[in-house]
């Protein structure tokens, strides 16, 4: 299990990313993930290991797309082959 956050902008929060003449933009906006995983050894040689990330952002109703928490959750699976 793992999370993180980051916000590139601390002088600005919400609404006050995207006003006129604030030069913010969406890449003002905070962000945090948390993400699960589990690894599974088949045999000596085959390993699977999944990982699901929850990812979340700051809203702002002044940044188009951003109004309300994006759909940009990531699954990954691996399968790993040692030889």
């Amino acid at each position: 299990m793992k999370y993180d956050a980051y916000d590139p902008n601390t002088q600005v929060k919400g609404n006050e990313v995207g006003v006129e003449g604030s030069y913010t933009t969406k890449t003002d906006l905070a962000q945090s993930t948390v993400g699960v995983g589990a690894i599974y050894n088949l045999n000596k040689h085959i390993r699977l290991h999944a990982y699901y990330e929850f990812n979340f952002n700051e809203k702002s109703d002044l940044i188009k797309g951003y109004e309300d928490n994006r759909e940009d959750n990531v699954f990954t699976l691996r399968l790993q082959y040692k030889f």
